[in-house]
C-alpha cells in the first residue's frame, strides 16, 4: 500500500513525463517543417536565379547578371528559330526590352532585311518621309498648274558670280516659298530632255529673296572649254549656268 505522499509523488513524474514527451513530438515536427522548407523555398530559389552554366529553364524568369550568353555554330539557315502560334491581337515572337534611350539591338550587316516593317527611320516616322511638297518648275520660274502641292511660290533669279560668258542665260537660280517651316531634304530632277544639272539645297539662302529662302535649285549643263588659238582643241569642262525646267520634291 502507498500512503498519500507517495500518490502525489507519482503523479507529478507521471505529468512531468508526459509534458516530455509533448516537447519532444512538437520539436521532431518543427525540425522536419524547417527541412522541408528548406528543400521547397531551396528548389524555388534556385528556379528563380540561375547559376553561370545552368541549363535554360522554359515558362520562368532566367536571371543571369554580369555575364553573356552566346549561340555560336554553323547553318545554311537560321541559327535560332521562335515560332508563336497565338491568334491573340498581341502575339509577337521576340520582345526586346531596355531602359530609356538605350539601342534594343545592334546588327553587324548593312544588308537589306526582307519584310521588316518599321515605325521609325533614322528618328523619323513613315508620314515625316513622305513628300510634303512636290512641284514641276518651268525655266521661268512658274509652276506648271496642277502639279504642285505644298507651295507658295518660287521665284527664278540671278544668282551672283554667274559666269559672265553666260550673262544671256540669267535667272538660274530658283527661290522657293514652302507652306511649312524646317524642310529636311529636297530631291530634284530636270526633265529628261533638259540635258542638265541641277543642286538643290534647303534653309535660308542670301542670294534669295526675302520671302523665298526657305530652299533653292540651280541648274547648270557642262560644256567643252576650247583652245582660243585652235578653237577645234578641247581643253577641259566647265559649268554653264542656264534655267531649265524640272521636278521637285521636299521632305
Amino acid at each position: 500500500m502507498m500512503n498519500g505522499t507517495q500518490e502525489r509523488s507519482g503523479e507529478v513524474i507521471g505529468s512531468a513525463a508526459s509534458k516530455v514527451m509533448w516537447v519532444g513530438r512538437a520539436t521532431v515536427f518543427l525540425v522536419g517543417l524547417a527541412v522541408i522548407l528548406a528543400v521547397v523555398f531551396g528548389v524555388a530559389t534556385t528556379a528563380f536565379a540561375a547559376a553561370t552554366g545552368d541549363p535554360l529553364r522554359l515558362g520562368q524568369v532566367n536571371r543571369i547578371n554580369d555575364a553573356l550568353t552566346t549561340l555560336i555554330g554553323s547553318n545554311s539557315g537560321a541559327m535560332l528559330a521562335i515560332d508563336n502560334d497565338s491568334t491573340a491581337s498581341t502575339a509577337r515572337a521576340l520582345d526586346l526590352r531596355v531602359e530609356g534611350n538605350k539601342a534594343p539591338m545592334r546588327v553587324n550587316s548593312d544588308k537589306m532585311v526582307s519584310n521588316l516593317n518599321a515605325d521609325k527611320l533614322d528618328g523619323m516616322h513613315a508620314s515625316q518621309l513622305a513628300p510634303r511638297a512636290y512641284a514641276q518648275v518651268e525655266a521661268g520660274g512658274g509652276l506648271t498648274v496642277g502639279t504642285s502641292k505644298g507651295i507658295n511660290d518660287v521665284q527664278a533669279v540671278t544668282p551672283s558670280g554667274s559666269n559672265p560668258v553666260d550673262a544671256r542665260f540669267p535667272n538660274n537660280l530658283y527661290c522657293f516659298d514652302l507652306q511649312f517651316d524646317d524642310p529636311k531634304a529636297a530631291v530634284g530632277s530636270p526633265f529628261i530632255n533638259n540635258n542638265a544639272t541641277i543642286a538643290t539645297t534647303i534653309g535660308p539662302i542670301s542670294q534669295c529673296p526675302e520671302t523665298h529662302r526657305d530652299a533653292a535649285v540651280r541648274t547648270y549643263t557642262w560644256v567643252a572649254t576650247h583652245d582660243t588659238e585652235q578653237p577645234s582643241n578641247v581643253t577641259g569642262i566647265a559649268s554653264k549656268d542656264v534655267p531649265v525646267s524640272f521636278s521637285i520634291a521636299f521632305i
